[in-house]
C-alpha cells in the first residue's frame, strides 16, 4: 500500500567490497504518483502484405510510461535486414525481399513492470515451388492413363499470402470450361492448401492436350506462374532409381547426390532431409531438381 511519503528517490547499490579492486556500482529510480509501466501502439496493422522491391515504413508510438520508455525494434526469425533503419520509434525498409518476411517486435522498456511489446506480421507477396502430378482412376488402382478411365490432374503452388491465391486452368491454351465430365476443383480438400485439381471423368481422345495451371496473387506487381502437362494415353509412371545409396565425403567438401528418374512426362525430385532418428518419417521437401541431382556445398556434420 503506497502512501506520499513512499514516494522519494530509491538507490540500489551493489559492492563487493573493494575486493580486486572492483568499484561500487549504483542505480537509482525515482519513485512518483505518476510512475507508470510503459504503453505503445504501432501505425499500421498487424498484419502488412507488400510486393517484394517495395519501402516498408512503420512506426512505434509511445502511448504512456513514467519514466519515459526506451523503444526497441527486433526482428524474428534472424536479425534485423541490413536495409533496415531504425530512428526513434521509426523503421525503414528499403526495397525488401521475400527473405526478409517475418515478424518486426517493437518492444518498450522504462524499469517498471513489465515491458510492452507489439508485433507486426511483414508478409511479402511471392509465388514459388510449383508442381503438378497425374493421378490415373484411383478406382480401379490403375497406374497409366486409359480412355474411358477417370484421371486426375492436380497443381500446387507455395503461395503467400495463400488467401490471395488464384489458380486457373488452360486447355491448349484456352480457358478450360467446367461440364459434367470436367470437374475443377479450386482448392482441393485431399491435398494440402494451394492446390487445385482438374477431374476427367470417362477420358475421351479429345481430352488429350496440354492442360496449363496459371497461379496469380492479386498484385499486377507480380507475374504469373505457370505449369503445363501433357495428358494423353501414352503417360508412363515415374520410375525411381538411386544410384549410391550411401556417399562419403569429407567435412568442408561438395557433395553430389544422384537420382535416375524415368517416366513421361519426366518427373521433378524432390528433394527432403530425414531426421536419422526418426528415418521411416518422410521429411518436408526442401529442394527440387529437374536433373535428380543434389548439390550439397560446404558438408558439415551435422
Amino acid at each position: 500500500d503506497l502512501r506520499p511519503r513512499d514516494y522519494a528517490n530509491f538507490t540500489c547499490l551493489v559492492s563487493v567490497r573493494n575486493v580486486c579492486n572492483i568499484p561500487d556500482k549504483s542505480a537509482s529510480f525515482l519513485l512518483k504518483n505518476t510512475t507508470a509501466p510503459p504503453l505503445v501502439s504501432v501505425s499500421v496493422p498487424e498484419t502488412v502484405v507488400v510486393d517484394p522491391g517495395t519501402d516498408v515504413e512503420m512506426e512505434c508510438r509511445v502511448e504512456g510510461g513514467d519514466p519515459p520508455p526506451q523503444l526497441r525494434w527486433s526482428h524474428s526469425p534472424g536479425p534485423m535486414p541490413p536495409n533496415a533503419r531504425v530512428r526513434g520509434g521509426r523503421l525503414w525498409i528499403q526495397a525488401v525481399a521475400t527473405e526478409q518476411a517475418g515478424f518486426y517486435n517493437c518492444s518498450a522498456h522504462n524499469g517498471v513492470g513489465t515491458p510492452a511489446r507489439r508485433a507486426v506480421e511483414l508478409l511479402v507477396r511471392t509465388l514459388r515451388n510449383g508442381r503438378f502430378w497425374i493421378t490415373p482412376d484411383p478406382f480401379h488402382d490403375d497406374e497409366q492413363v486409359r480412355l474411358d478411365r477417370e484421371v486426375k490432374v492436380s497443381c500446387q503452388v507455395e503461395a503467400v499470402p495463400a488467401d490471395q491465391l488464384t489458380i486457373r486452368w488452360l486447355k491448349n491454351g484456352r480457358a478450360l470450361r467446367p461440364s459434367s465430365r470436367i470437374i475443377i476443383s479450386r482448392h482441393d480438400q485431399d491435398f494440402p492448401a494451394g492446390v487445385s485439381s482438374v477431374d476427367i471423368i470417362n477420358m475421351r481422345f479429345s481430352d488429350s492436350a496440354t492442360y496449363s495451371c496459371l497461379a496469380s496473387l492479386s498484385s499486377p506487381a507480380l507475374p504469373d506462374l505457370r505449369l503445363d502437362v501433357n495428358v494423353s494415353t501414352s503417360l508412363m509412371p515415374p520410375v525411381l532409381e538411386v544410384e549410391q545409396p550411401v556417399v562419403e565425403v569429407e567435412e568442408g567438401s561438395d557433395a553430389e547426390l544422384r537420382c535416375v528418374v524415368r517416366g513421361k512426362p519426366l518427373p521433378a525430385v524432390l528433394w527432403s532431409r530425414v531426421d536419422k532418428e526418426r528415418g521411416s518419417a518422410p521429411g518436408t521437401p526442401e529442394w527440387v531438381t529437374e536433373d535428380g541431382t543434389l548439390r550439397v556445398e560446404g558438408v558439415r556434420r551435422d
